[in-house]
């Protein structure tokens, strides 16, 4: 793998002023960050390594990212697993799995996916 700003390889140095290089300092871009690293020597730079984004439920690589508001994020996953990537069909099926195995009754009691068909087909669920 090569950076695709700078096109260095994975364990060299990347060229100065590339967008990926991390600070040693505190890990944001060192381009934009607030660090003095006029003086920075070559062996406290960060080499080019690739960490991939991967889906942490099926292990899909470089899935595509979306947006939730956080109060659905944490409505569904689990705290933590919030820092991790999810991709899109991941999501859906934890959302979907959720939804479908947890009702509440119109009278409020609570009931498990045994009922949910009884309950749908009689119109007596509501989403909790």
């Amino acid at each position: 793998m090569i950076c695709h700003d700078c096109k260095a390889e994975e364990g060299y140095l990347h060229t100065p002023g590339c967008d990926m290089e991390k600070c040693p300092k505190c890990g944001d871009q060192i381009i934009s960050c607030e660090c003095d690293n006029s003086k920075l020597s070559d062996k406290e730079r960060i080499p080019w390594i690739c960490y991939p984004n991967m889906c942490s439920r099926c292990g899909k690589l470089w899935p595509a990212l979306f947006l939730l508001p956080d109060e659905e994020w944490k409505k569904y996953v689990e705290p933590e697993q919030r820092k991790s990537v999810l991709c899109f069909d991941c999501y859906q099926h934890i959302k979907e799995a959720i939804d479908i195995c947890f009702y509440e009754t119109k009278s409020g009691t609570p009931f498990l996916h045994g009922q949910v068909v009884q309950q749908i087909e009689a119109g007596q669920y509501e989403p909790l």
